[in-house]
C-alpha cells in the first residue's frame, strides 16, 4: 500500500468513527481524467489521487465550505474562476493576480473563494494557496494539501 493512500484511509477511518452515518464513495480512473482534463492539468498528486479513489464522489459536506469539493462539482471550479476575470475585466475592472495555469482548485467557498495547489511539480503533498476574488486576496494558506484534507473530509 501506498503511503499516501494509507493516510487517506487513516483519515477515512477516524471520519466513519466519529460520523458513521456518512456514506463515502470514490471516483473511477476515468471520472479523475474527466477531472483533469476539466481543470486543464497533467498531473495530480498522489495524495489527491487516492482521496478521489475512495472519497471523490462522497456523500459529505463540511458545513464551513460553502460548496461540496465533490466530484461533479470539482468539474466547474477552473471555469468559475475564469468567469470571475471575464466579468470583472467586462466591467472595468483588471484583476491584477495572474492566476498560474497548472493550479487544481479543489475547493471553492461563496461565489470568489478558491483553494488550490499546483500540479507541475512532484511534490505528493503540495503547499496549498487561497485566492479571493474579486478583491484580490492571495496568500499561501500555510498547510500542506493533507492538513486541509483532514479538516474538511
Amino acid at each position: 500500500m501506498n503511503h499516501y493512500e494509507s493516510l487517506i484511509l487513516k483519515l477515512l477511518e477516524e471520519k466513519q468513527k466519529r460520523f458513521p452515518h456518512l456514506e463515502y464513495k470514490g471516483c473511477t480512473p476515468e471520472d479523475i481524467v474527466t477531472i483533469m482534463e476539466a481543470q486543464q492539468v497533467r498531473r495530480l498528486p498522489d495524495l489527491y489521487q487516492y482521496f478521489l479513489l475512495y472519497c471523490g464522489q462522497g456523500h459529505f459536506y463540511n458545513p464551513s465550505v460553502a460548496h461540496e469539493y465533490t466530484y461533479p462539482n470539482l468539474l466547474s471550479f477552473k471555469s468559475n474562476l475564469v468567469d470571475i476575470y471575464k466579468y470583472e475585466a467586462e466591467n472595468g475592472r483588471q484583476i491584477s493576480i495572474k492566476f498560474p495555469e497548472d493550479a487544481f482548485i479543489f475547493l471553492q467557498g461563496g461565489d470568489s473563494g478558491f483553494t488550490y495547489f499546483l500540479t507541475e511539480n512532484t511534490d505528493d503533498n503540495p503547499q496549498t494557496f487561497y485566492l479571493s476574488l474579486p478583491k484580490g486576496n492571495h496568500k499561501a494558506t500555510n498547510k500542506t494539501l493533507y492538513e486541509i484534507l483532514g479538516g474538511t473530509l
